[in-house]
This record gives C-alpha cells, sequence and structure tokens, in this order.
C-alpha cells in the first residue's frame, strides 16, 4: 500500500508539472516567429475597435470562420499557398492605430482604408510585397517612415492633419503613382524637380501649399499620364521646352502662373491652366492632334483663337476660353465641330465678334457658350431646334 500511495503522488506531481508548463506556455508573448497574416489581421482587428465595425452588405464578419472569406480580405494562391493578398478597409467605426505587425503579413499586396478615425503615425516597418496602398480621410500625422515611400503606388489624400514636405517626399519615394492632394504640403519645388519625378507616371500635388516655379532644366523624356499641381502657389512662367508626353494629362489650374506660352511648347492632349495670369496671344502650333481637352480660361489671352489641328478620328473635344480677351471670328479650322461627335465649347466673355458659323450644330454639343461676346448677324439654321435634356446653349448678350 505504501508503494501504491507513492506512485501515486509521483504520477500527481509529474501531471501537475506538465499543467504548469501549458499553462505558462499559451500565456507568454508570441515572438517573432510566430506572427503571420493571421495575427496580423487579429491586431488589425484589435487595434481598429474592431469589435463595433459596423459592416456594409455582403457582411462576412471578422473572427467568425476561414479568415479568407472576412469582409475586406481577398486570399490569391501563391508560391507558398493560399495567403493574404488584399485588404480593404470602408467599414463604419473603424478607429484607432494601424498595427506594426503588418510586417509580418508576407503576401500582401493591396492595403486599402478610406474614411476611417485612424489617427498616430504610420507603421515604420512593411512587406516587400506591398506594392499599392491608399489611406485616405482619416487623421493619420507625420512622420511618414522613410520605409514607407518605397511603396510603389500610394494614395494619401485628404488626409488634412498630415504636415509634409515636399522635398522630403521626393527625394524618398521611388515608386510611378503618386497621389497627395488636400493634405498639407508645403515647400518651395525643388530645382531638380524634373528629375526626381521622371520615374512617376501619375502624379497629384493638388491643393496644398506648395511655392516656388516650374523649373525650366529637365531630362530628355518625363514618363507622366497624369500631373496635377492645381490650387497650389506656384508662379512664373511655362518653361517652353519640357518635354511634355503627347498622350497624358496636365492640370496646372488656380495658381500664379504667368508669361507668355511660347509657340515651342506643345501641349498634351487634356490641359488645364485656368484661372492663372498667362496672357499674349496663342499660336495654333501649341495644340496636337488628338486633343481631347483644352481649358484656358479666367487668364489674359487675346488676339485671334488659334487654329484646331484636323483629326478625323476625334470625336471629342472640350474647349474652355471663357473669360479673356480674344477678338475676332472664328476660325474655319474649327469646322470639324460639324462632325459626328460630342463637343463642349465655352468661349464666352471675350471680345469675339463675326457671325456664329454654320458648322456650329446645336445636337452635337452638350455645352456650347458664347454669351457675353460681339457676335452678330443670322443665327445657323440648327439653332432653331430645341434643346435636348441634359444640353446647355447660351447665345446671350452679343
Amino acid at each position: 500500500f505504501h508503494w501504491v500511495c507513492s506512485s501515486l503522488v509521483v504520477l500527481l506531481l509529474v501531471m501537475v508539472s506538465v499543467l504548469q508548463f501549458d499553462l505558462s506556455s499559451c500565456t507568454s508573448p508570441p515572438n517573432a516567429t510566430t506572427y503571420n497574416e493571421y495575427t496580423f489581421l487579429l491586431d488589425f482587428y484589435d487595434s481598429l475597435n474592431g469589435k463595433h465595425w459596423v459592416y456594409y452588405p455582403p457582411i462576412r464578419p471578422w473572427l467568425i470562420g476561414d479568415y479568407c472569406h472576412w469582409s475586406g480580405v481577398v486570399c490569391a494562391q501563391t508560391s507558398s499557398g493560399y495567403n493574404v493578398t488584399e485588404v480593404y478597409l470602408a467599414f463604419s467605426n473603424v478607429s484607432g492605430n494601424l498595427p506594426s505587425s503588418i510586417m509580418y503579413a508576407s503576401y500582401l499586396g493591396i492595403l486599402m482604408i478610406s474614411g476611417a478615425n485612424i489617427y498616430g503615425t504610420l507603421p515604420p516597418v512593411y512587406p516587400p510585397s506591398l506594392q499599392e496602398c491608399t489611406i485616405q480621410f482619416t487623421n493619420i500625422q507625420a512622420p511618414v517612415p522613410v520605409s514607407f515611400w518605397k511603396i510603389n503606388s500610394i494614395d494619401l489624400s485628404s488626409n488634412y492633419n498630415l504636415r509634409l514636405d515636399i522635398n522630403e517626399v521626393l527625394q524618398h519615394f521611388s515608386g510611378t503613382y503618386l497621389h497627395l492632394l488636400y493634405l498639407n504640403i508645403t515647400g518651395t519645388l525643388p530645382e531638380d524637380f524634373w528629375f526626381l519625378t521622371q520615374h512617376i507616371q501619375s502624379l497629384d500635388l493638388g491643393y496644398n501649399s506648395i511655392t516656388g516655379t516650374l523649373p525650366s532644366t529637365h531630362p530628355p523624356s518625363l514618363q507622366f499620364k497624369y500631373l496635377s499641381m492645381q490650387n497650389n502657389s506656384l508662379i512664373g512662367i511655362l518653361p517652353p521646352t519640357l518635354p511634355w508626353p503627347v498622350q497624358m494629362t496636365l492640370s496646372l489650374s488656380y495658381n500664379q502662373l504667368n508669361g507668355t506660352i511660347s509657340d515651342t511648347t506643345l501641349f498634351p492632349n487634356n490641359f488645364y491652366a485656368s484661372h492663372n495670369k498667362f496672357y499674349g496671344t496663342l499660336s495654333s502650333h501649341i495644340i496636337a492632334p488628338g486633343l481631347n481637352y483644352l481649358d484656358l480660361s479666367y487668364n489674359q489671352f487675346y488676339g485671334s483663337l488659334p487654329d484646331l489641328p484636323t483629326d478625323p478620328t476625334n470625336n471629342f473635344l472640350s474647349i474652355e476660353l471663357e473669360h479673356n480677351q480674344f477678338s475676332g471670328s472664328i476660325p474655319s479650322s474649327w469646322d470639324q465641330f460639324g462632325g459626328g461627335g460630342t463637343y463642349s465649347v465655352d468661349l464666352s466673355y471675350n471680345l469675339l465678334s463675326g457671325s456664329i458659323p454654320s458648322f456650329f450644330q446645336i445636337p452635337v454639343f452638350y455645352w456650347l457658350d458664347v454669351s457675353s461676346n460681339q457676335f452678330s448677324g443670322f443665327l445657323p439654321a440648327s439653332f432653331s431646334q430645341s434643346p435636348v435634356s441634359n444640353q446647355y446653349i447660351n447665345i446671350s448678350c452679343n
């Protein structure tokens, strides 16, 4: 009996020691080797007030079932199996800080967060797989870690409390897509701006407080498909030799740019430069074939309207030259407006005269404003037609 009791005591002691070991291992904090995409999602949920999220249909709440089926989580086949490749967070009641464990989401390629009460600074390290990051309408603040600017595609628009310096951003960003409109960006445009941005295809710096001039020194070519610096405080002239790609959108509206437009300048096919202080005449050489949008309204141009290049393949055209001082008649080269496309033309508040040309056919315009000029004579026959729905025609004050 004594031997049996002793054996039971030993057995109980062994069981207690094993139980203590298991409990201690469960409660110890995980080290770096235990972190993975699942623990990142759990951190994401906890750090951003996940218990109070309000989901949009289809409702697939987090923490229930396979995490690849949670709302906003996208998984795909990778070299190591089925992994999280995209996370989209656009729920209500999202608030908190972004967790630093994002660095362990080894296959995360896209992260998009919009309209959340996220505050504090951005995490310091990101997985090399992350190629696209959109964080909009939040309360994040500077400093932005250098590692963040290594992401290829970044959109931090409408984070109104984010203060950045344009020089620091351009020195660190190495990707192809950068949209930073509606922030609090200050600083003077650097002299090597065109060299710092020659690898960028889409750059939006609109609605900030950037100052300075557009540098005249540039590389042989630029890669832009889209460039917007509208609503800043830029001054000076538009350098005449900048190698704008013809197939691009360029917006410089609402600045304080001035001077004349050189005859050697060739506008891209979508060019916006309204509400500046440009003046002088416009040469026909500045408009390339394939023009889609030209907005030079609210400047101080004068003289004749420029000729338009003949392009029978172009079935859409929008020209805004209102609030300038153009004079004379409408050139005959504008007869392409008689084609079968859809057009918008605003020539209001100029000094144009003569008759409204017969090739201005009402049916092809969704917007035509030639008001407040000095036109005379008879109206083209098509003007007897009543405008259709969503069509705007204004010939008043002539």
